[in-house]
């Protein structure tokens, strides 16, 4: 019997995480519920996939969000000439950030399938959601005080950029990741800290938090789906919508 060739992780495939020493899986509800969790009784495989995502750049999103943070509401609305001024530029801050969108997706379209190596930078983009696992860079986990809190975020930010890093030193940066290796999830910009499971023992009721610390975390990653299986138009796919045509005699 001949052996199958392993399946390398592209850009664009379906992937799951698993963690071995508390049997789980990496999961979010995702639609009323954004926190990370570790799921140890999945019930529906949607709240642990996973899709590989290009690094998305966020510099017009950034800029946007800081002026609406900083804007302050005149009532008396006194000064027309500075209103208009505010239209104008808010008006070119919104083309900027729509047209850094249209970019990031063609740009992310034009990559699907290129293969993913150790030190890549990727976004992991749940499937169920539509969402980016994100680090709140401003909030504390709620189980482990000392790190910060993962969430699910729509748009995503540069909080979001996760270096795909080796666990164990057969693989190194540059290699091809392979289908079921062993990972860690750096969060690219804070300084050695990455995308962990808790230690502490969850409340009865309750899922283990995943949240992000200088603590590693061990990720085996699965490939459920691959981004040619999704882009063939011939495959039926599962959780696919389809319909049953009933022919009557």
């Amino acid at each position: 019997m001949q052996k199958t060739p392993e399946k390398t992780l592209c850009i664009g495939d379906y992937v799951t995480f698993s963690n071995a020493k508390h049997a789980g899986m990496l999961s979010a509800e995702g639609i009323l519920l954004p926190n990370l969790i570790l799921n140890t009784n999945l019930v529906t495989l949607d709240d642990a996939l996973f899709c590989i995502h290009l690094q998305r750049q966020y510099s017009a999103s950034r800029e946007f969000d800081d002026y609406m943070n900083s804007i302050k509401v005149d009532g008396e609305g006194n000064n027309k000439d500075a209103e208009a001024s505010a239209s104008k530029f808010l008006h070119a801050l919104k083309k900027g950030r729509n047209n850094e969108t249209k970019l990031n997706n063609d740009y992310m379209k034009k990559r699907i399938g290129e293969p993913v190596k150790f030190g890549d930078v990727i976004q992991l983009f749940h499937c169920k959601s539509g969402k980016y696992v994100t680090v709140q860079a401003h909030t504390l986990a709620n189980d482990e005080r000392e790190n910060m809190c993962v969430q699910l975020d729509g748009q995503g930010s540069i909080y979001s950029w996760l270096v795909v890093t080796p666990r164990f030193k057969i693989d190194r940066e540059g290699d091809v990741v392979q289908n079921a290796s062993e990972m860690f999830l750096k969060v690219s910009e804070r300084l050695n800290e990455y995308i962990h499971c808790s230690e502490r023992t969850p409340m009865r009721g309750h899922d283990r938090e995943v949240n992000c610390s200088l603590e590693t975390t061990g990720w085996r990653m699965n490939i459920f789906q691959t981004a040619m299986d999704t882009n063939d138009a011939s495959l039926l796919l599962s959780s696919q919508l389809v319909y049953v045509l009933i022919k009557i005699d």
